[in-house]
Parts: structure tokens; C-alpha cells; sequence
């Protein structure tokens, strides 16, 4: 899969604006204006729109508008995740916070050695407050901390080896902190050492998986969720990750669902949209098969970024931006937008103060909203990277 940027768009980038830059001010919190009256859905959306309007929200937060699940994750140290979390609470189905690691630990002799960390994390306070109903008859999110399994290749094998005892540490924390389940984040860990590629090894990462659903499933008044965070299926480039379909095929009777990591196209050296529209779709085709064909599989939670990237073209270079830093260079260089069609992102450039031409992919109002609309109508959710990092807009879209 080659770059999918649009000369066109970039070369109208460079384009010098001749408009004297204004003061610009920033409102922030609820308002009656509907998003679809705000001027912020446009393709030619203007900076001083976003910037005026981007950090309001609509009054009325308990309204959910996308019909497919959310899934929305929340890191410890984004405060404004948190807040985020409990605010538009009515809209998520389903909140991961980034709390745990599964890791091997020499000194430990239960659970031969496999140990959870990060616990220290855990806010119960904040988990009353998503499960307390926005108003009468609003649903509340089902609580579902992501856990990253951050084993070297030689652990890898031995935590398939050893199964009891990885297994007893998540589902013991699971039921302790009276979780709804959890995100496992295995496969991206299993591809890179290609050990699917494997039979013996793919048989027993399977086994894994199999076992760990049984166990949380076993309570069927209280079944608790198993959601494997996945890479593509269609990859960025041939050099990326991926999942081979036929591998999800063998765990989907096993999974409540997948949390698939559609972003980060870019290779961090060339600009490039955040996550293609075009390379989305490939994946929908990939995962539901031709478009209108019904699907028997799990969920599918495709991921979508709240984050964007800022390329350095001189230095062939990148750096993630949250709404904070987006806001700082909006107001900096006041540039033109320009929406990309096949991409459906939007993008500007600034040159910064050494003279560096700088490119700027960044989600905005209009780029969701194409991206649930697809979603919607393939009968698929969205999983967010992550809660506190994007506009406070997009949750009027949710």
C-alpha cells in the first residue's frame, strides 16, 4: 500500500495567504449551537472556526448520535481523558483505561512469575462516576482497562507454555476490581517476533486466547468481555504489522471483539494523512467482505485517532499533536486549510522559524464525521486513541 497523499492539496498548501492574521479567542463549554450550525462540518472550515468553536460541546451530553459502539481509551497521565471519560459518558459504550502491563517478574513464584503492574492506577472513584447514568435511563459505559503484554521473545513462549499462570493474573485483577472484562493487547507482540507464522506457536497462542475467553465468560450473569487489540489487515506498508484475516477468522468465536489500530499510516519521515479514508475502506472490505455483505464476526471497533502529526519535510521528521499543541500553531500562523478528498483529512502548512516547510494532518469535525458515516453503514463501531487528545466538537458527532 503506497502513500495516498494528494500533490494537489499539498501544493495548494504552499500557497503564502495574504490576510492579515486577527486576534482569535477560544470559547470552551456547553452551548446550544448544533454542531451542523457551527460552520465547523465544511470542507473549507476556516482556522478561526476551529479555533473559536472546536472547544465547545453541545449542551445536551447525554444525546448518542453514532448507533455503532464506542470504544474510548484513557491514558493516566491525560487528566483531560479522565474528564472526558465522565462528561460524554452516555456516548461510550465502552472505556479503556491504559492502566496495566503483564510482565515476568524472577522473584515472583506465583503465576510462575507473570505478574500484572500498574495497578497503582486504578481509580475507583472515577469508575462510580462513569457508572452513575447522565440522567434517567442513559446507559453507562461497561469498564474494560487495556492490558499490554510487555514480554521478551523468550517470555513470549513461555507465557504460552505456561498458560495457568498469566491467565490467573488478568482474571484475578478482573474480579477483584469488578472490571467488565478487558483489552488484551498480545498480537502485535506475537506478529513482530512472526510467531503466527509458526504452527506450534500459532496453535498454543490460540489455546491461549481460547482459555482466557472461557474463564471470563464463565459467569454468565456477569460475563465479562475479551477484546483483542489488533493491528490492520490491511497493513500501512508491506513493511508494517498485520494480521493475517484468516488467523482472526480462527479466534472470532472465541473474542467479543476487536480493537483494530487503523492510524499512524504515516512512517514518522514522509507527510502523510493521519489514517486514509481509501485505506479504511480496504480494511472494512478486507474484515466484512464486499460492501452490503452481512457479518457473523464479533464486533470490530476501528480505531480512529484523536491525535495528529506535525512533518518536518526538511528534517524528514514528525511529532504527535493533541488539541493543546494544534490550538498554539493555529493561532501561531493562522494558515489556510485544505481538505484532501481521497484521504478525507484535512491539512495546512506553516513554515516554522528556521525556514523547515512544516505539513499538518489533524482529525477534525468534517474527517470523523465521513469516517462514522462509513462505519455506521458497514454495522461497525469505533475504537478512539484516545479520550482528552482531540476537539471537544467530536463528541457531538458521537
Amino acid at each position: 500500500v503506497g502513500p495516498l497523499c494528494c500533490p494537489a492539496g499539498v501544493e495548494a498548501g504552499k500557497r503564502k495567504s495574504s490576510r492579515p492574521k486577527r486576534d482569535l479567542i477560544a470559547l470552551d463549554g456547553p452551548t446550544d449551537e448544533m454542531i451542523w450550525e457551527s460552520g465547523l462540518m465544511e470542507k473549507s472550515c476556516s482556522v478561526a472556526t476551529i479555533y473559536e468553536k472546536g472547544r465547545q460541546f453541545y449542551e445536551d451530553t447525554a444525546i448518542k448520535r453514532f448507533q455503532g459502539s464506542v470504544l474510548g481509551y484513557v491514558t493516566p497521565w491525560n487528566r483531560g481523558g479522565y474528564e472526558a471519560a465522565v462528561r460524554f459518558r452516555s456516548k461510550l459504550t465502552h472505556v479503556s483505561p491504559v492502566w496495566y502491563q503483564l510482565k515476568r517478574d524472577a522473584k515472583v513464584t506465583a503465576n510462575d512469575g507473570f505478574v500484572l503492574t500498574g495497578g497503582h492506577d486504578v481509580n475507583q472513584t472515577w469508575i462510580k462516576e462513569l457508572r452513575m447514568p447522565a440522567k434517567k435511563g442513559a446507559a453507562v459505559p461497561r469498564i474494560v482497562p487495556r492490558v499490554m503484554v510487555e514480554l521478551t521473545p523468550k517470555d513470549l513462549v513461555a507465557m504460552l507454555e505456561h498458560q495457568e499462570g498469566p491467565i490467573a493474573a488478568l482474571v484475578d485483577e478482573v474480579e477483584q476490581q469488578q472490571f467488565d472484562g478487558l483489552v488484551l493487547e498480545v498480537v502485535m507482540q506475537w506478529v513482530s517476533v512472526n510467531g503466527l507464522a509458526n504452527d506450534g506457536f500459532r496453535a498454543a497462542a490460540f489455546h491461549f486466547v481460547k482459555s482466557l475467553a472461557a474463564v471470563l465468560h464463565a459467569d454468565t450473569k456477569h460475563k465479562k468481555d475479551l477484546i483483542l487489540a489488533v493491528p490492520p489487515v490491511v497493513p500501512q506498508a508491506y513493511n508494517r504489522p498485520f494480521l493475517e484475516l484468516e488467523h482472526l477468522q480462527a479466534l472470532a468465536p472465541s473474542v467479543d471483539g476487536w480493537s483494530v489500530m487503523t492510524y499512524d499510516y504515516a512512517d514518522g519521515q514522509n507527510a502523510a494523512p493521519n489514517s486514509p479514508l481509501t485505506w479504511l475502506q480496504q480494511n472494512l472490505d478486507l474484515l466484512l467482505g464486499p460492501e452490503g455483505a452481512p457479518s457473523s464476526a464479533p464486533a470490530f471497533w476501528m480505531g480512529v485517532n484523536f491525535y495528529g502529526y506535525d512533518f518536518d519535510t526538511k528534517a524528514r521528521s514528525s511529532k504527535a499533536i493533541t488539541s493543546t499543541d494544534y490550538f498554539k500553531l493555529l493561532s501561531r500562523h493562522q494558515p489556510d486549510l485544505e481538505w484532501e478528498e481521497d484521504p478525507g483529512e484535512h491539512v495546512f502548512r506553516y513554515t516554522a522559524a528556521g525556514g523547515a516547510e512544516h505539513i499538518v494532518y489533524y482529525p477534525t469535525p468534517r474527517s470523523l464525521e465521513v469516517r462514522l458515516e462509513q462505519f455506521q453503514k458497514r454495522g461497525v463501531g469505533v475504537s478512539i486513541w484516545e479520550l482528552g487528545q482531540g476537539l471537544e466538537r467530536f463528541f457531538d458527532l458521537l
